[in-house]
């Protein structure tokens, strides 16, 4: 498959050159080469658009799902995500085959915000949307953020991306941060159609980044040519998995990931209400609400917060130190020490402390090299292949997630420990796993093109 959009936007790039002001600023968080910085700093502008969409209709869509649907049917609709991916990815594959990539991107940015404005058309009008909308944006937030990096990783050759990359997530966690409290501060006033509006320009913002940010990457850190596809039959994103032992493995790397995470969130959310309760029954002058509220609040602040300073400060030194390889085991061993010191010593500190590293580790230094295992890949794999591990089975492992809770505490009567020490079972299986795609990843580079 030949790429010629892509191809001709290589031919325009400017070479490499000294380094500008902008690109001194950013080497004091990753290496930097001349002319690299206004095409890293559109693509940070477009991941924060896309993120801040998505956080601006997270509150959106729980407040329609509770108020029309009640907690069940939550649970419920959060299962139909699943569902939906999986009936999504196959009708994208084939309609994805053949495309050039940017037009894709871009048809794919239109088909969301076609779609999110007859949901704010309807709500307007009276009709009860809350559970379609909340599998609805369960896709949107996922799909839309895994064709950005796509995208991002069919411009950029291995060295750059592993550079780079860890740049550009800021501009994840930074949209991220900012639509929480956009949508915190202006839910009351704009109201769920008015946040769903907001978001759609977010989104519709970002349809000409890409196309500049493509044509300012310079020759030296571009894609020399269009990848060469895979001669495998992939006529969907689940075959494009299945069929190659990498993205197998990245599957279940993923699926391990969200089933540890969700896992340790049950943990966490069993000793937030132990806490409540006995700080209730000690004599606290705040309800239980809010006292649940207030740590919640004060965890994701601290979250953001953590997530944000790793990113900047580190995670590019650890990649360019231990590769992407080292980086993508670190979250692995992190989960493998606290979940054991949580199943030894299960004090409600030691959770909320473990579950907060795990967390920011997560979306931080993992986040970044788990988006450059699909540097060294052919287009197929890269497109079709990443997008079905980055929606339906991110939500596979949440939804296995869900059933080892119910397992776990309604028929096997675990206690904290006990889901710690399962949790950290599977942790040394995700570093298992992790240690393999880090031989594969290797085994790839020695065959990509040398830039």
């Amino acid at each position: 498959m030949h790429l010629p959009s892509l191809q001709r936007f290589n031919v325009l790039a400017a070479p490499a050159g000294t380094l500008s002001p902008f690109e001194r600023v950013l080497g004091l968080f990753t290496q930097v080469h001349g002319g690299e910085g206004r095409g890293a700093a559109l693509l940070a502008t477009n991941v924060f658009l896309l993120m801040l969409a998505g956080y601006l209709l997270k509150p959106v869509r729980e407040a329609l799902v509770l108020i029309e649907g009640g907690a069940e049917i939550r649970s419920l609709a959060a299962a139909g995500q699943a569902v939906a991916f999986f009936a999504l990815m196959p009708a994208y594959a084939v309609w994805s085959r053949g495309r050039d990539r940017l037009r894709l991107v871009q048809g794919v940015t239109l088909f969301f915000v076609g779609q999110l404005a007859v949901f704010a058309a309807l709500g307007m009008s009276g009709v009860h949307v809350g559970v379609a909308f909340f599998v609805w944006q369960g896709v949107f937030n996922v799909f839309i953020v895994a064709q950005f990096w796509a995208f991002a990783a069919e411009i950029y050759h291995v060295e750059s991306g592993q550079r780079l990359f860890a740049v550009i997530m800021v501009g994840a966690s930074l949209g991220a941060l900012t639509g929480a409290r956009v949508a915190g501060t202006l839910m009351g006033t704009l109201g769920p159609w008015g946040l769903m509006g907001l978001a759609g320009l977010a989104t519709l913002a970002t349809l000409g980044l890409l196309s500049s940010a493509a044509r300012s990457v310079p020759a030296d850190s571009a894609r020399a040519s269009a990848p060469v596809e895979s001669v495998h039959d992939r006529s969907c994103g689940f075959r494009a998995v299945l069929s190659d032992g990498y993205l197998r493995l990245i599957a279940v790397f993923v699926v391990l990931l969200n089933l540890i995470q969700s896992t340790g969130d049950y943990v966490l959310a069993k000793l937030v209400i132990q806490f409540a309760d006995q700080a209730v029954a000690a004599g606290s002058e705040l309800t239980r609400q809010a006292l649940i509220g207030d740590f919640y609040a004060r965890f994701y602040g601290w979250m953001c917060v953590l997530n944000i300073a790793l990113q900047l400060l580190l995670v590019s030194r650890i990649i360019r130190r231990a590769g992407v390889s080292g980086a993508l085991l670190l979250a692995p061993l992190a989960a493998v020490i606290g979940f054991g010191l949580i199943s030894a010593t299960p004090v409600f500190a030691i959770v909320a402390v473990g579950q907060l590293s795990a967390i920011s580790l997560n979306y931080s230094v993992q986040n970044t090299a788990r988006q450059a295992l699909f540097l060294p890949v052919d287009g197929t794999a890269r497109f079709q292949g990443k997008t079905a591990i980055e929606t339906f089975f991110w939500r596979f492992g949440d939804l296995l997630g869900a059933g080892v809770v119910y397992g776990g505490a309604f028929l096997l009567q675990f206690g904290t420990s006990q889901f710690a020490l399962f949790n950290t079972a599977l942790a040394l299986a995700w570093f298992a796993v992790a240690l393999r795609i880090g031989r594969r990843y290797q085994a790839l580079l020695q065959t990509e093109p040398k830039p």
